[in-house]
């Protein structure tokens, strides 16, 4: 009885998460409501709460699937380049992508935000910062004398970078890179970047 119990609880969990993504699709995180949600779930009310604690647990759980999406994307664009400019390149590209295809999810991830005092569950932030990996990847080609707390950081700030120039300009904001110009200025990013390290490796290598 118990197994039963517990299969069911799981279908609820999968129908929820599954409306609450197609509400986010077609709406936007904005859009979402816990009505609409649980309609679309074919559930009363109430059976949200039993699951989840909040829409907010619900928007993470979301979340948590597009984060492993977008992680199967960047390791495949990652996949078989040969060297570390081309691999960052080509999860720069990726990224870029996902973003467009997938934008009002892609927004979910970044722009949900919880109540003040509500802590983000340590699960969801491990899943976040898994993300980190695919950059540390090549960065530890282009710096293999970098620890490994110091890769993990510079990742940290490559992936913020890459992001914040996409989120900008995606957004249409008036600092933005238009459109078909924004792969061609990412790969001059990336470049740019991989060539400022081979510089100050090679001053200090001069000393």
């Amino acid at each position: 009885m118990a197994g039963k119990r517990e299969a069911n609880r799981q279908d609820l969990k999968s129908r929820l998460v599954a409306a609450a993504r197609e509400q986010i699709l077609d709406k936007g995180l904005k859009g979402i409501r816990a009505r609409d949600v649980t309609t679309r779930a074919g559930c009363a009310l109430g059976g949200l709460y039993s699951v989840f604690e909040d829409l907010d647990m619900l928007v993470i759980a979301v979340n948590a699937e597009t984060l492993m999406q977008l992680d199967a994307v960047l390791s495949s664009a990652a996949a078989g380049r040969p060297g570390p400019v081309a691999q960052m390149r080509a999860m720069a590209r990726a990224y870029l992508r996902f973003a467009l295809d997938n934008r009002n999810l892609w927004n979910a991830v970044f722009g949900h935000r919880l109540p003040e005092g509500a802590n983000i569950p340590q699960w969801y932030v491990d899943e976040y910062v898994a993300m980190f990996r695919h950059v540390v990847a090549p960065l530890a080609m282009l710096e293999p004398e970098l620890s490994p707390g110091k890769l993990n950081l510079k990742a940290r700030s490559v992936f913020a970078a890459v992001h914040g120039i996409v989120a900008i300009s995606i957004q249409e904001r008036f600092v933005g890179v238009p459109g078909e110009s924004l792969e061609r200025e990412l790969d001059d990013f990336i470049e740019t970047l991989a060539a400022g390290i081979a510089a100050r490796r090679g001053r200090t290598a001069q000393r």
